[in-house]
Order: structure tokens, then C-alpha cells, then sequence
């Protein structure tokens, strides 16, 4: 399937988080280590407005906005999208 990215984020958000995500302005690319099986990753991330408050479904558990990261369970490439995030002053 030749899925964009625009598309992929759109369908993941709706069937992971049961909201639709719009507006979605490209950010910066990151290549990072997957947690689980040390493959290397490449992400795109975005920026967008959601329609609707988030609420788990699928695969994922729970949803919370959180700001404080220490102590958590946070994978290398996730990691470096939080730091490029503070260094340009958006959180």
C-alpha cells in the first residue's frame, strides 16, 4: 500500500487514539534505535490539531499530556523529538 505520510498519521490517530487529527504541518525528521528489537528508525513528526480529546483504544492503554519525563519508559527516537522540542522552545 503506498500510504503518505499525512495519511498514515490520520489512520493510526483514528483507529490508536478514536479522534481525527487535521491541520498537520510537517516538523523535522528523526532516525533513532526501535526499544525492542535495536533495528534502526526513521520518523517523520507533525504538528496538528485533533478534533476530539484522545481516548485509548487498540493496543494502547491509557492517554495523559505530561510534560515531565523523568523516570518513564521513553525510546531513543522519542527522546530526541523531546529535545529538539525544548531547544526550539515549543515545550
Amino acid at each position: 500500500m503506498d500510504e503518505t505520510d499525512i495519511a498514515c498519521l490520520q489512520r493510526e490517530v483514528r483507529e490508536e487514539l478514536s479522534t481525527t487529527i487535521c491541520d498537520m504541518v510537517f516538523y523535522k525528521h528523526f532516525e533513532g534505535v526501535s526499544p525492542h528489537q535495536g533495528d534502526c528508525i526513521e520518523v517523520n513528526c507533525y504538528f496538528g490539531n485533533i478534533e476530539t480529546e484522545p481516548s485509548p483504544h487498540c493496543e494502547i492503554t491509557a492517554v495523559s499530556w505530561d510534560r515531565d519525563f523523568i523516570g518513564k519508559k521513553i525510546s531513543d527516537v522519542t527522546l530526541k523529538i523531546i529535545d529538539s522540542l525544548r531547544q526550539d522552545g515549543l515545550i
